[in-house]
């Protein structure tokens, strides 16, 4: 019930900034992230809230919610507005100022626009309520903020893909009538993170639209790939991983239409279909609990889909016959043992995965495996038969001459569900997507790969700060006195120096 009236508010306001605080059985109160202790009348709806179906529910709007913060970015934006240089990223700065300040999510809307207006800058920012990754209702968003350097070497080899990315797209399985009618041309960047405060950080991300890729660990232990492929599977990691990034977050998220009424109540054509998107629905509103992880599902079958597009290809550098099928044999690999690996993030007792991507990734696997694709090698102690080590195998011959069309079948079966909202018919077809193979997946495989997995890795995250020097100082040496002086601050790769990182962070 909370959940349906939450969803009605997100509507007005898009709760991704928002948390709900119970009293009692009927009476909740939604805090709203923001600096001001009033909301706008033109933002939000009258306070309070009750349901229509349920008169005796009542949810109060409450202002403020990581008022102390937001108080201290806000500052700290201003400060920044002063040394921004174009007008684009002025306005930007305000718009990032005023969604803070007042709880506006639109103009956190208008402030992306502007970012994204910008194009090729040298230093690159974004920061906000973004992901909703880790709230159960897929819904509200945590707090990141990243600070980069472009690097523009690669960042102009990925712009001719992103060039070509209009007629790439018609390439996808689905046909165009399922397609957008006008692909958005994205601006990819390919940045050097400096700080990214978050949770969790990404190796590619999609907002609206920037592409990370994040360093990948030396020395990485290569579990679960047979011994005979281990020095292939290590020459070729890196530059399959940069080719399935870029398909996947370029022509992955960026294609696929959803078919919406329009506000008036037309229809935009006469085709029948039992559902549709009705005016205010979000593909993340109507799915719900799956919709992160099978957009990811799908972004990574668009990947492995044109792994072997040759004009693609081209573009990476792969023109040779040996060269093209290598890359595409190794992207299914990669994938089948990442897709072993999500076991890691799934519990056998709840039937419940615990991270969006990995549950995509063990979901084309299973689909891998039951189409002829991947198998799983075992392992076992010739005496007590105890699983001992495992190696996801997957054929080389039938990737080249079959995988193309059967990831296709995939795309398809998720790309229809999405376009014509069909929630009920998705989360039958993805829960049984991603639930793994057999009984052997759920316990002794599990139990293996929870054995072989890698300690953590904690990131610590650097900060920068500001030295103003002393009067004494700049007269003596001659310096302008206004003169301001930027210091990388680093810390130790210990627990300790990951806490120092935050604490200097000061939000």
């Amino acid at each position: 019930m909370i959940s349906d009236n939450n969803n009605k508010i997100d509507l007005i306001f898009f709760g991704c900034t928002s948390r709900l605080l119970k009293h009692s059985s009927t009476e909740f109160s939604l805090l709203i992230a923001s600096v001001n202790s009033t909301l706008s009348s033109e933002l939000f709806p009258r306070s309070p809230l009750r349901s229509t179906s349920e008169p005796s529910l009542t949810v109060h709007l409450k202002p403020t919610d990581f008022s102390g913060p937001l108080t201290r970015v806000c500052e700290a934006l201003q400060e920044a507005q002063k040394y921004c240089g174009s007008g684009l990223r002025s306005e930007m700065i305000s718009e990032y100022i005023r969604c803070f300040r007042e709880g506006d999510m639109e103009a956190h809307k208008r402030a992306s626009i502007k970012w994204v207006q910008d194009l090729s800058p040298v230093v690159e920012s974004y920061l906000g309520h973004i992901e909703s990754y880790v709230d159960p209702f897929a819904q509200r968003a945590e707090w990141e903020g990243f600070t980069a350097i472009v690097n523009k070497e690669l960042s102009q080899k990925f712009e001719l893909l992103v060039d070509n990315a209009q007629h790439l797209v018609r390439s996808l399985p689905w046909g165009p009538s399922f397609e957008v009618d006008v692909f958005r041309k994205p601006d990819f960047t390919a940045l050097e993170i400096l700080s990214f405060a978050t949770g969790g950080i990404p190796a590619g991300i999609n907002i609206p639209k920037v592409n990370i890729l994040s360093a990948k660990a030396a020395n990485e232990e290569i579990t679960f790939i047979h011994p005979s492929e281990r020095e292939l599977y290590a020459k070729w990691d890196a530059k399959t991983f940069d080719l399935q990034v870029a398909n996947h977050e370029l022509l992955g998220h960026g294609s696929g239409k959803q078919l919406t009424e329009n506000k008036d109540g037309t229809f935009k054509t006469g085709k029948p279909v039992e559902s549709w998107y009705k005016p205010g629905e979000t593909y993340g509103s109507k799915f719900g609990t799956v919709a992160s992880s099978m957009e990811e599902c799908r972004a990574e079958a668009v990947a492995l889909y044109l792994c072997s597009n040759r004009e693609i290809l081209k573009i990476f550098g792969y023109e040779e016959k040996e060269d093209i099928e290598t890359i595409q044999y190794m992207t299914f690999l990669l994938m089948a043992r990442a897709g072993v690996r999500a076991l890691e993030w799934y519990d056998p007792q709840t039937k419940k995965h615990g991270q969006a991507h990995m549950q995509a990734r063990l979901g084309i696997t299973k689909w891998m495996i039951d189409h002829g694709l991947a198998s799983l090698e075992q392992v076992r102690n010739s005496e007590t038969h105890e699983l001992q080590d495992a190696y996801i195998r997957v054929d080389k011959q039938k990737v080249l001459q079959h995988g193309k069309e059967i990831i296709g079948k995939l795309l398809v079966e998720i790309q229809i569900r999405k376009s014509i909202a069909d929630a009920k018919g998705a989360e039958k077809f993805y829960t049984e997507l991603t639930t793994p193979p057999d009984q052997l997946w759920e316990t002794e495989l599990r139990d293996l790969v929870i054995k072989k997995k890698q300690p953590r890795k904690i990131f610590v995250q650097p900060n920068t700060t500001i030295i103003h020097p002393s009067s004494s100082s700049s007269s003596s040496d001659g310096q302008n006195p206004d003169h301001l002086d930027v210091k990388l601050l680093d810390y130790p790769l210990t627990n300790l120096g990951v806490i120092e990182s935050f604490l200097n962070r000061n939000i």
